[in-house]
């Protein structure tokens, strides 16, 4: 099952960590020491709006303007955006992250995941 964190992540974190999770009042969320392993991290911009943003990695270029954000932050809820450079002041997040477990909000499509080279299922041996 999933939070609204794992929704605004996308196919781009699919790692599960058993103990990053606290289940708070039938609430999942992300604690703040897997929020910072994950580098996940907060903007906030000039009007008080709070953004979720990432690194973005290019393996074959040098990192030039890498924080994008993905996501927008109201309270401990996350929901996705567009994504776009990181404008803002960027720190670690202060509080958990999630919600009601199942309550994911609307899922994320990353542009060339259909296009995706690595195989759903393995190859049938001939």
């Amino acid at each position: 099952t999933s939070c609204c964190v794992d929704t605004t992540l996308g196919i781009r974190g699919k790692l599960v960590v058993l103990g990053g999770y606290a289940f708070e009042n039938r609430k999942l969320y992300y604690k703040l020491a897997t929020l910072k392993a994950f580098g996940m991290m907060k903007m906030v911009e000039e009007d008080g709006n709070e953004f979720l943003v990432l690194h973005k990695l290019y393996w074959i270029a040098i990192p030039r303007r890498d924080l994008f954000v993905i996501g927008s932050v109201h309270g401990k809820k996350v929901q996705p955006c567009d994504e776009r450079l990181c404008n803002g002041v960027v720190s670690s997040f202060t509080q958990v992250l999630g919600g009601v477990v199942g309550d994911t909000g609307s899922n994320r499509w990353l542009r060339g995941a259909s296009s995706n080279r690595v195989a759903l299922a393995p190859a049938t041996i001939k």
